[in-house]
């Protein structure tokens, strides 16, 4: 499984392997009635391309651009939510 979900979007396959660990926080994620969840959506967004950032990442240059990429992401996602609405 967790190589098919890495297609998606890499390194989502082992986050999927490890969810065990994340429990907690993937059924909020996964149960929109949860009580914690308050009404509000979620919406996934994956930059176009890997800036190579994972969570112990100190490469400043690095995390900056993932940063970049990662603001381009966001702002696309949300030009397109208001242009429908």
């Amino acid at each position: 499984m967790g190589t098919c979900l890495d297609l998606v979007a890499p390194g989502l396959g082992m986050m999927a392997n490890e969810s065990h660990r994340h429990a907690p926080v993937l059924a909020v994620l996964a149960d929109a009635a949860h009580p914690t969840r308050a009404g509000a959506h979620l919406l996934a967004l994956v930059p176009e391309r890997d800036a190579g950032v994972r969570g112990l990442t100190t490469d400043v240059p690095r995390v900056r651009m993932a940063a970049q990429e990662g603001y381009r992401t966001v702002t696309a996602a949300l030009r397109r939510v208001a242009a429908t609405a």
